[in-house]
């Protein structure tokens, strides 16, 4: 069977042994690994483990080009710098290589179970312990200078700027119920952007890219193609909606884990809310389903209800 040549096609075909067994036959034999592949259900790229290790294939510039909406060509430098330079709270690169235009890394295994199922499980005081750890592991990735790499968002101000700009067209476009998009405009416009301060981001900080113990002690991060240099709340939003799930007390305990100094309470949860609405990927009808809005009417409510209410010092 031919790889895939589209975007559509790639996404068809991520998780589709037949197709991709001659590609990882030949990064076996190169990388000598041991053991049957299986396909990673997540995600936009094919991900493969194998007993000791994972396999990550980069799709080429030729496919990406096919479809002209968002322009994923740099993935491969941008992970392979990013684990490069984190250390202990990612993978380890055990190989790399390309064929036929598609790249490949080989990365250690990180053993464990998505942190936000995790600590579902887990009583309130072993629960705020594991929050304060990823807030720890997500501070010292903040803190780390960051690689010379190809980020697809080079200038995060511009970025925000024209989402803030664009947010109705590009809410619009992804489906967002009607009655939502003019609170929507309003809302990203009223509220005062966070702490300026440049920190490496990873963007998308669940669901299942944080891996825990069964005691919740974080095993790492993964899957850091999408990030960025910008505000660390935008990292932040996406722990409140996907891991604290609207606790504020659990939110609270991630805070005092990264060491926080910022605003809690209200203010942070509507600056957070405003992040996820700005996110690249975060449609609001995808959020919408995810999470009902139950009887929130505006977002301000909304805020409170998704992203919790940490309490203050």
């Amino acid at each position: 069977m031919s790889l895939p040549s589209d975007p559509d096609a790639l996404d068809a075909a991520r998780g589709d042994l037949a197709v991709w067994t001659p590609m990882l036959d030949h990064i076996a034999s190169r990388h000598g690994l041991r053991g049957a592949p299986r396909p990673v259900a997540d995600g936009t790229l094919p991900v493969f483990a194998y007993p000791d290790c994972v396999v990550k294939l980069y799709a080429p510039d030729r496919l990406w080009r096919a479809d002209g909406a968002l322009d994923r060509s740099a993935d491969f430098e941008v992970e392979r710098g990013l684990l490069a330079c984190v250390g202990s709270a990612c993978p380890t690169v055990l190989g790399d290589g390309e064929r036929d235009g598609w790249f490949h890394l080989v990365q250690a295994r990180i053993e464990g179970r998505p942190l936000e199922q995790v600590v579902e499980g887990l009583a309130p005081g072993a629960r705020h312990a594991a929050l304060r750890g990823l807030g720890r592991a997500v501070r010292a990735l903040h803190d780390t200078p960051p690689p010379a790499v190809p980020f697809a968002v080079p200038d995060f101000d511009a970025f925000l700027e024209s989402q803030v700009r664009d947010v109705v067209a590009i809410e619009e476009a992804r489906g967002a119920p009607r009655e939502w998009l003019d609170r929507v405009d309003a809302f990203v416009r009223s509220v005062p952007r966070g702490a300026r301060r440049p920190a490496l981001l990873h963007t998308e900080l669940g669901p299942g890219h944080a891996l825990a113990a069964p005691d919740g002690s974080l095993r790492g991060l993964i899957d850091f193609v999408d990030a960025m240099v910008g505000d660390p709340e935008y990292d932040f939003a996406a722990v409140a909606f996907f891991i604290t799930r609207g606790d504020g007390d659990a939110l609270g305990a991630f805070l005092d884990g990264y060491a926080w100094d910022g605003p809690r309470g209200v203010a942070l949860a509507r600056s957070l809310l405003r992040y996820l609405l700005l996110h690249r990927f975060a449609p609001l009808k995808w959020l919408l389903a995810r999470r009902p809005p139950g009887d929130a009417r505006d977002l301000e409510s909304l805020a409170e209800r998704w992203m919790g209410v940490a309490p203050g010092w």
